[in-house]
């Protein structure tokens, strides 16, 4: 199977055992994240619920807004939804590699919050610019175990047994639904900014702002309902 070879072509390269390689693949694929405990809602349009602040009020998913929220091991903290969209783009950005570029120019870069995509999505940039993105050639550059790992995972997605390759057709349609929740995620920051500055304009008792503010995030929240 794909993942075996990729994990055997790694254990080459660095020198180590492949049964010792294969182990701590497993360890890091099973182990449970203490960081995502809560699966979404089939309503949360693939975000993380509002998060109430230490005054009641409604704060932004995730920590604060622009931010990231960070947790004790140094892995910024994304909520489930946004952590599988961040799959399914790299997915399908990997299975559809021939229209990477275009692909890539629509995704936004602060969905790469963990510090294991954003090695990842380096290397897929630095190959994109020089004008061919090569899976094979991500598997020999990209370093570090997490890293390494998160790329194992997305290929043993796309590849299938019988080593056919990646369903083309599959993958456009799942393409078509990842833009649209990308514009979601991008709707949903920007309400989570504008909530973050009618709470300083609310405290600095500015009413015209406020007003302005709240108009604002209405808007959004329309657009955001015809998506």
């Amino acid at each position: 199977m794909r993942q075996k070879l990729l994990l055997k072509e790694f254990a080459e390269r660095i020198g180590v055992d492949e049964s010792v390689v294969e182990a701590r693949f497993k360890e890091l694929s099973s182990r449970p994240s203490r960081l995502f405990p809560r699966s979404l809602g089939p309503d949360s349009g693939g975000r993380a619920p509002a998060q109430r602040t230490a005054d009641g009020s409604v704060g932004p998913p995730g920590g604060e807004a622009g931010g990231e929220a960070v947790g004790e091991t140094g892995r910024s903290i994304q909520s489930p939804g946004e952590r599988e969209l961040a799959q399914t783009v790299l997915e399908c950005v990997l299975a559809l590699s021939h229209n990477a570029t275009t692909m890539w120019e629509e995704v936004p870069n602060a969905l790469f919050q963990d510090q294991a995509y954003r090695e990842l999505v380096a290397e897929i940039e630095r190959q994109l610019q020089e004008g061919e993105l090569s899976k094979d050639r991500l598997m020999r550059e990209v370093e570090s175990a997490a890293a390494k790992s998160e790329l194992i995972s997305v290929l043993d997605r796309i590849e299938s047994d019988d080593n056919s390759g990646p369903r083309t057709r599959e993958y456009e349609e799942r393409w078509e639904y990842a833009c649209r929740d990308i514009d979601r995620y991008r709707l949903d920051r920007e309400i989570s900014q504008l909530r973050q500055r009618q709470q300083a304009v609310d405290r600095q008792r500015d009413s015209e702002q406020y007003r302005e503010v709240t108009r604002s995030i209405y808007q959004l929240m329309r657009q955001r309902k015809t998506r």
